[in-house]
Order: structure tokens, then C-alpha cells, then sequence
């Protein structure tokens, strides 16, 4: 999501000489988000809950993904069991 998280990753990838992998958890439904974030354990950096969904939107569409990667968009909206194998897929190609 934030442009330096992405820079970093891609530099240890390169560092380590290992395969960079870049795994988007997506979920369009701002109710259920919000009772996530609000029923987590969070750190102090992070959002208690969606003040403005307008904002909230705006900053998922604009996520920054690494352009020279594949990336994998899953629907956590689903149960875990409906998308962890192409996960695990994802992660050992």
C-alpha cells in the first residue's frame, strides 16, 4: 500500500536473492471492514476504524503495487479455505 513498504521489500528480495512476492488482501465491503479494524488487536499506527469511506476508497484504489512483479489479489470476503490454496500456489512459483 505505501510506496516505501514496496521499495523496501523489493530491495530484500534483490538483497537476499530470493523471489519478491506481493499478496493483496481486498475486500469491498466497508461494514465488514469496519468491524474488523474495530474488533483486531491493533498497534497505535494503525486505524481504528474508516472515518471517511470516500477517503478509505480513494487510498485502496491508489494502493502502490510493484509494476515488474505479478501480484495476487485475493477476496477476503470469502473464507480462507476459498482462496488459500492459490495462495500457497502464489507464494512457491
Amino acid at each position: 500500500m505505501y510506496e516505501e513498504m514496496v521499495e523496501k521489500g523489493t530491495d530484500l528480495s534483490k538483497k537476499y536473492n530470493v523471489k519478491y512476492k506481493y499478496i493483496e488482501c481486498y475486500l469491498d465491503d466497508s461494514n465488514e471492514i469496519n468491524f474488523r479494524l474495530k474488533n483486531r488487536d491493533r498497534m497505535l499506527s494503525q486505524i481504528k476504524e474508516i472515518q471517511s469511506e470516500e477517503s478509505f476508497k480513494y487510498t485502496i484504489k491508489n494502493s502502490k503495487k510493484p509494476p515488474e512483479y505479478k501480484c495476487l489479489v485475493v477476496d477476503t470476503k470469502q473464507p480462507l479455505e476459498g482462496y488459500i490454496r492459490e495462495v500457497m500456489n502464489y507464494i512457491h512459483e
